[in-house]
């Protein structure tokens, strides 16, 4: 398989091609490694490498527009792999659009992510676990009303529910109704599970 690669730090992309130069089904050549995107976007329309390994670099919207400029070979049967340090919704849901199979951390051995490269070079989608991890973390961030975020604050102070009601100036049986759901939103058993779990999530 012939691969690309773009980053703003040659270290990696070099350290990268010293483990693969010992991989006999890989083909990495210097000519294929870059430092900007739209370079290696311009080589991949001319070679079409069958990965694409993409270290996303510099702020949100530089990552945005890098992720706007895959469109220009998605109609292309190269398949990126993407290294990234966070999870972020709608970036990802760009990517996925663009022929993203793979995402990874700068943290991984060489060794592993030569492993995820291959897995998408044979048609798998592979999220390493750090950023899985982030990705589920997110998810229930989300689920998470103010509403219940702030009943979850006030259990931590170790108030009732009864008091809760006071302070927020609800029924009781409405706060027993949130506190419940807080409960099975967390897949937790009891109200200090909640909040141990929304420590956890950095809810608190």
């Amino acid at each position: 398989m012939k691969l690309a690669i773009v980053s703003q730090c040659e270290t990696f992309s070099y350290g990268i091609k010293y483990f693969i130069d010992n991989e006999s089904d890989i083909d990495l050549d210097s000519e294929d490694i870059f430092l900007n995107i739209d370079e290696c976007i311009s080589h991949a329309k001319k070679h079409h490498p069958h990965i694409l390994l993409i270290d996303m670099y510099g702020s949100l919207k530089s990552k945005f527009d890098i992720a706007s400029k895959l469109e220009s070979i998605k109609s292309l049967d190269i398949k990126v792999v993407i290294i990234t340090e966070q999870y972020h919704k709608q970036f990802f849901k760009r990517l996925l659009k663009n022929n993203c199979w793979g995402f990874v951390n700068k943290e991984l051995k060489a060794t592993e992510i030569i492993m995820i490269i291959r897995s998408v070079f044979y048609g798998q989608i592979v999220i390493c676990k750090e950023l899985s991890n982030q990705f589920i973390k997110f998810n229930e961030l989300q689920r998470i009303t103010d509403k219940e975020l702030n009943i979850i604050n006030l259990i931590s102070q170790e108030k009732t529910n009864k008091e809760i009601a006071k302070i927020l100036n609800y029924a009781p049986s409405t706060v027993e109704y949130y506190v419940t759901n807080i409960i099975n939103k967390l897949s937790v058993q009891t109200r200090f599970g909640a909040v141990s779990k929304a420590k956890d999530l950095n809810l608190l």
